[in-house]
């Protein structure tokens, strides 16, 4: 079961229906991967001190976002944080096949793919609904 009692078929209906109808929640989830991951990764932030950096917390964040689309809250948020950990995974595995292949553009290619086991974790500690420290366990 994912967070607040829903099943996985619900949750790859969500994610089917966040596919088909290019829900803008899926942008702004992605944008919250920041506090997700930590700063092994170059955006990360997970494992930051945001006060020090002038940066708003990942539940400020959320609520000036609701704030400024006038919306109260944002439910099943973690469904789309998880599609976007899901979609995340699959491009830097993309990532891997390039440099296997020799062809990999960005310098910054066998960082993402030498922390793809990482987001992987992230992404199990999301549906598992548990808090993600920025430390593997």
């Amino acid at each position: 079961m994912l967070r607040s009692g829903v099943g996985l078929s619900s949750f790859r209906s969500r994610a089917l229906q966040v596919l088909l109808t290019g829900d803008p929640i899926v942008d702004f989830a992605y944008s919250l991967l920041m506090y997700r991951v930590p700063s092994a990764l170059p955006w990360g932030l997970a494992d930051r001190d945001l006060r020090s950096l002038g940066l708003p917390d990942e539940a400020t964040y959320i609520a000036n976002y609701c704030s400024q689309v006038d919306r109260e809250n944002i439910p099943d948020l973690d469904t789309y944080i998880l599609f976007n950990l899901f979609r995340m995974a699959a491009i830097i595995h993309g990532i891997k096949g390039r440099i296997l292949r020799g062809n990999a553009a960005s310098a910054e290619a066998g960082t993402m793919v030498a922390n793809l086991d990482l987001i992987a974790h992230i992404a199990r500690k999301t549906a598992a609904n548990e808090p993600f420290g920025g430390e593997k366990s």
